[in-house]
């Protein structure tokens, strides 16, 4: 049997192709890998952890694969399958975020009482060093973690005010701005830092109480955008379950293609529009 010229072009182009994509494609995910560990492993430095960032990459494609085998063992569904693939996939990402998110929290609230016993020991005649130690001595984590950072670096010769500026880059939030801000005007041109530090502490906590009674004032509204917008996938996920012939045509047909394209616009706007009006902005 002979190949033909145009058959040995047809198969060369085809190899090109295939290379030239296979090489793209790796290129791009060496790049995407590259910038999720950088992030990953500053992340993970902020918060004292140390996971290797590549472990969660791998993590990420294991579940990847986990759900996709589990989603169409479970319901034998291909559009399930790419879905619970597709939610896994980020999942590591998607809760070392809540994790430095809640840290952050923790630490804006212990940021008052911190102020308040800075303010204690300047009063009582120590100076800003002995207090910063004091907070990292006496109170837990994750502001003791912080604190004591800045204690060394201040111990091996940092200035306070570029300390607390590279304190307030690992954890950035208005009050640690405020507080940075009047350690620098002090240094600068004096003043009473103890009855600064114990505004600012009362400050906190007056808008700390204001956000509390705003969350709670809102949680219905936030716990109804979840239910409403949870029904309609919950109920085609039973459907699918237990009804199979009857929900297909909603993944088969191009109707029903376009009513599932419909209906996630509508409830994603639905969600975006409840989000804003539960939220507000101090």
């Amino acid at each position: 049997m002979s190949i033909s010229g145009s058959q040995l072009l047809l198969f060369g182009a085809i190899a090109f192709f295939a290379y030239s994509g296979i090489e793209l494609f790796s290129r791009g995910w060496s790049s995407y890998e590259g910038r999720v560990i950088k992030g990953a492993e500053k992340t993970l430095d902020s918060m004292y952890l140390t996971i290797p960032a590549q472990h969660l990459n791998v993590l990420s494609m294991g579940l990847f694969f986990f759900m996709a085998l589990m989603g169409y063992l479970l319901t034998g569904n291909l559009w399930f399958t790419i879905l619970g693939a597709a939610l896994a996939l980020p999942a590591p990402w998607v809760i070392l975020s809540a994790l430095k998110k809640r840290r952050h929290k923790r630490f804006g609230i212990q940021l008052a009482t911190a102020l308040s016993q800075m303010g204690n020991a300047l009063k009582a005649g120590q100076s800003l060093q002995q207090a910063i130690n004091l907070v990292h001595e006496e109170m837990p984590n994750p502001i003791a973690q912080e604190f004591r950072l800045l204690s060394h670096e201040l111990h091996f010769g940092t200035d306070i005010v570029e300390a607390l500026r590279n304190l307030s880059e690992r954890m950035p939030g208005e009050d640690l701005t405020l507080m940075v801000t009047a350690v620098d005007i002090s240094t600068e041109v004096g003043g009473n830092l103890a009855e600064v530090f114990d505004t600012l502490s009362n400050t906190i906590r007056d808008r700390q109480t204001l956000e509390s009674k705003v969350s709670a004032l809102t949680a219905q509204g936030r716990m109804q955008g979840i239910v409403l917008c949870s029904i309609p996938v919950g109920l085609c996920a039973l459907l699918s379950l237990f009804f199979p012939g009857m929900m297909d045509p909603l993944f088969t047909t191009q109707i029903g293609w376009a009513t599932l394209a419909l209906c996630t616009i509508m409830i994603g706007a639905g969600w975006f529009t409840i989000q804003k009006m539960v939220k507000v902005d101090f």
